[in-house]
């Protein structure tokens, strides 16, 4: 039976011999190449924050020469949507006080609201008139909006 089993033994000439010492890492970089890899880092960052900036100021640039070239045509609009608002209100004036004969749309009692101003002259609706007949949520997104984005 003893014929079937081996011992493990040392290698002929033995086991190297174990290194206790401590070892230096090596360098992988010097401190000057550390310091120049530092500088062309910075270098670089400063180009691109460069070059992204004049891209922003580009894309500003048009932006902002787009909402000029249509400024007047968004005034426009307003002023529309504003007069045709204050039609809808005129009308719904008369349709509430259809049962008081002497009632005239627009003043009060049929005296002119504003003495000083000739008949011909729209006086600008108070913000309380303008939105009388609306619901809450037309006059929330007028006054706030953004107040859906929040």
């Amino acid at each position: 039976m003893s014929g079937f089993f081996k011992q493990d033994m040392p290698p002929p000439g033995g086991y190297p011999p174990i290194h206790i010492e401590r070892m230096k890492s090596k360098r992988f970089l010097s401190n000057f190449n550390l310091f120049l890899f530092g500088v062309a880092a910075s270098i670089y960052t400063i180009h691109l924050k460069r070059n992204k900036s004049n891209l922003r100021t580009l894309g500003n640039i048009e932006v902002s020469n787009a909402l000029i070239a249509l400024e007047p045509f968004i005034e426009a609009e307003r002023d529309r949507m504003y007069l045709k608002n204050l039609i809808r209100l005129r009308d719904e004036e008369a349709e509430t006080m259809k049962r008081f004969p002497d009632w005239v749309p627009g003043t009060l009692f049929g005296l002119p609201r504003y003495k000083t101003l000739p008949n011909e002259v729209n006086p600008t609706a108070e913000i309380s008139e303008y939105w009388m007949f609306r619901p809450m949520y037309n006059k929330l997104d007028y006054v706030y909006p953004d107040r859906h984005l929040v």
